[in-house]
């Protein structure tokens, strides 16, 4: 496998480190409320962001994703003329705005580094890195940072009289099902560097984060990120196994794994059995939501019943006990109609297209498992449109696959 060989000079120093930078900060979550840390980076780098913006170079790659954006935002905003709650259809307008501007300032700085690719990956990993101390000491000790919340449900009862006690970390992500979601980003990237270990050092260092990652994932008993991580094993199998030999290697690697996830974390293999066995792959409650939402979706004649609105119409208007959407898809449609979503799932078929020109493993890998995870991604969490999680993950999957960026290796 090909290193890169990079030659870094001050101001591509600066950049690397920026770009890596905005990714990292992601690890404080919900801390900071309005004045996160990212929103506080996006701030200082308005001045950047604007130049390179006037650049039209800068952009004429995403060019799509730019006219998609701008329409969306017009769309948003025209939305709260028929939107229940018009204030809400503003607040969430501004808030696409500042997201979709991240998206593009994360290429931007991407545009001062020889091979962003590099950068990018560490970055996440280094973000999982740092959610790994805050996670074991919520395993351990069953407490939770100040922000947490819903701690309450540790115990889940269910309809069979079944009482399972469910430890989980949420970090800074505020609940359980946050963290859950960042995971799902994570294991792409985290995954990606087990292309990238010469060294038996490395080796063992790498697939101990992997150990850690799945570990994590299996306690905090999530089906959609389980279901993710045999995806990912699958597209990473398909990519990396070339000779006998590393089809062994692999196997047996795989066979330890699940040694040591069967004999040492039984509990957590059956939390996530036992969730399948008695709750299958779906829940009745989020049912509920979905056919409101359709009903929505079809009441407005597929317009979309406006911008941040979706929580106020399925309470106020289909009296539903359970508003939130769990699911990203669904924000999208019942919101913004069926032209945004078809518009938003084409982001997904573009990346696949600039896929298929890569000569690179690692950005096959990366590309495909993500496209293939995402749509299960997207039904753990709520409030993915108001999040800057979802864009800066999507930002990186064009970063990587874009071949004026990269420098190609047969990796």
């Amino acid at each position: 496998m090909n290193s890169y060989n990079l030659t870094f000079n001050y101001s591509i120093n600066k950049f690397y480190f920026l770009i890596q930078l905005f990714i990292i900060l992601q690890v404080f979550g919900a801390y900071g409320g309005l004045f996160q840390p990212s929103r506080v980076f996006f701030i200082f780098g308005i001045p950047f962001f604007i130049v390179s913006f006037l650049n039209k170079k800068n952009w004429i790659y995403n060019k799509f994703e730019f006219w998609f954006f701008l329409f969306w935002i017009f769309y948003a905003f025209f939305s709260s003329i028929w939107s229940l709650i018009p204030l809400d259809s503003f607040k969430e307008t501004i808030i696409l705005i500042f997201n979709f501007s991240s998206f593009f300032l994360l290429i931007f700085l991407s545009n001062k580094i020889k091979n962003p690719r590099l950068a990018l990956i560490n970055a996440w990993l280094i973000l999982f890195v740092l959610t790994i101390p805050i996670a074991l000491y919520e395993f351990l000790f069953d407490n939770h940072l100040s922000l947490s919340y819903g701690s309450e449900s540790s115990i889940i009862n269910y309809n069979n009289g079944n009482v399972a006690l469910r430890n989980f970390a949420s970090v800074t992500y505020m609940n359980l099902n946050g963290y859950n979601v960042m995971l799902c980003y994570m294991i792409p990237f985290v995954m990606s560097k087990l292309f990238y270990n010469k060294t038996v050092l490395k080796k063992y260092f790498f697939w101990t984060l992997y150990f850690f990652l799945v570990y994590i994932i299996l306690k905090n008993g999530s089906r959609a990120a389980s279901l993710n991580l045999i995806i990912s094993m699958l597209v990473f199998a398909f990519y990396y196994i070339e000779k006998k030999s590393t089809f062994v290697k692999f196997s047996l690697s795989i066979v330890f794994l699940l040694l040591l996830i069967s004999y040492f974390f039984i509990d957590e293999f059956s939390f996530i059995a036992l969730r399948v066995s008695e709750e299958g792959l779906s829940d009745a409650r989020r049912l509920l939501v979905i056919d409101g939402g359709l009903r929505a979706l079809i009441d407005s004649y597929f317009f979309g019943i406006g911008a941040g609105n979706f929580v106020a119409v399925m309470e106020n208007i289909y009296m539903l006990d359970l508003t939130s959407p769990h699911n990203f898809l669904l924000e999208i449609v019942v919101q913004y109609g069926i032209i945004i979503l078809f518009l938003f799932m084409g982001l997904f078929y573009r990346l696949y297209k600039k896929m298929q020109k890569s000569n690179s493993k690692t950005t096959r890998f990366i590309i495909m498992s993500s496209i293939l995870t995402f749509p299960l991604t997207s039904v753990i969490d709520s409030g993915y449109l108001q999040s800057i999680y979802p864009w800066l993950f999507i930002s990186s999957l064009f970063i990587i696959v874009n071949q004026k960026l990269i420098s190609e290796t047969n990796d």
